[in-house]
């Protein structure tokens, strides 16, 4: 039976001493990461109802009376004294005081409440000057690839012009390059509703579907980008490699042409036209776009292979030799 009592007694330290933990760092990291801060959330209500259950609601006189005359030095005379506290009275039944629960529950979140708002002042004057430094250097290190810390500067430029669109789409860059896709889907989102013609937010939008795989939705947000500017070359190729990546090759083909026919070139776009053309027997086509593609760059070692197969005698020497070459 004491046992019993003791283990109980130990989980309610232990949920108590998560509860507090997560209500601290909760505060702080409010004021970095929101979505960070739900997650803390729900790890305190979760402590907290542990800690209601673990609770003995129901002592005896004498266990009150005990607790209250064990000294100090006991390791455990702090929690027996803080859970007597919870009573109405030790004297009494020993049932629990719920108005002095609500009180010391209202407690704990106004504190919340506070340092959430306290932890930002403190890192920040407030100043438009500091503002503008800031944001000079969430840029130089997003430039530096810290997107971690770049996304968490920004916050003060924000602070200082909530209604700058511009703003939550390169904080949104930065949560989408550390692949915190949730917190960049909420900044792009503010940046098109602060300015619904934000065609690189909802192609950024698109970016996030087709990082997810979740092509369908991809192509739906970029088409939204593509309605704005209908000649945007960088929609037309997400566009084609949804389709692509969906093993659709046809509906592909037409935006990658359409980027293609627009001036748009580059490697990548070559050689999966290339591919593609190659694969439906369409060498006539293809030949050219591999070639294309080795002039961007020569490093694509499996175009020299198919070139040199593709091109019969002297024509595809020179591809065979830098296959042969590559593959040392």
């Amino acid at each position: 039976m004491q046992e019993a009592e003791d283990d109980k007694a130990g989980k309610r330290k232990l949920w108590l001493i998560v509860f507090s933990v997560s209500l601290v760092v909760l505060a702080a990291f409010w004021a970095v990461d929101r979505s960070i801060a739900y997650i803390l959330t729900g790890i305190s209500a979760f402590a907290f109802f542990m800690v209601l259950r673990n609770l003995n609601f129901r002592r005896s006189e004498s266990q009150f009376q005990n607790s209250y005359s064990r000294s100090y030095s006991n390791k455990d005379s702090f929690w027996d004294d803080l859970k007597n506290r919870f009573a109405k009275n030790p004297a009494s039944s020993g049932q629990p005081s719920s108005t002095r629960i609500v009180k010391i529950v209202l407690i704990v979140f106004v504190g919340l409440i506070f340092l959430s708002i306290l932890v930002p002042v403190m890192l920040s004057d407030g100043s438009p000057e500091a503002a503008a430094e800031k944001l000079q250097k969430a840029r130089d290190l997003y430039n530096a690839g810290a997107y971690d810390s770049a996304a968490y500067l920004y916050r003060f430029a924000i602070d200082e012009d909530p209604e700058n669109a511009d703003l939550y789409l390169e904080r949104g860059n930065a949560f989408l390059n550390s692949n915190q896709y949730d917190s960049a889907r909420l900044d792009y989102d503010q940046a098109t509703r602060l300015n619904p013609n934000y065609k690189e937010a909802f192609y950024n939008k698109g970016l996030i579907h087709y990082n997810r795989k979740q092509y369908r939705d991809g192509i739906n947000e970029v088409k939204k980008a593509m309605a704005v500017d209908p000649e945007y070359s960088e929609g037309m190729l997400l566009i084609g490699d949804c389709f692509y990546n969906s093993s659709l090759q046809d509906s592909a083909m037409i935006w990658y042409e359409n980027a293609y026919s627009r001036g748009y070139r580059s490697a990548g776009l070559s050689h999966t036209m290339a591919y593609i053309y190659d694969t439906k027997g369409n060498t006539q086509r293809a030949i050219p776009l591999y070639q294309e593609a080795l002039s961007y760059d020569t490093t694509l070692t499996e175009i020299y292979s198919r070139l040199g197969e593709l091109l019969p005698g002297e024509n595809g020497n020179v591809y065979r030799q830098k296959a042969a070459q590559y593959s040392r």
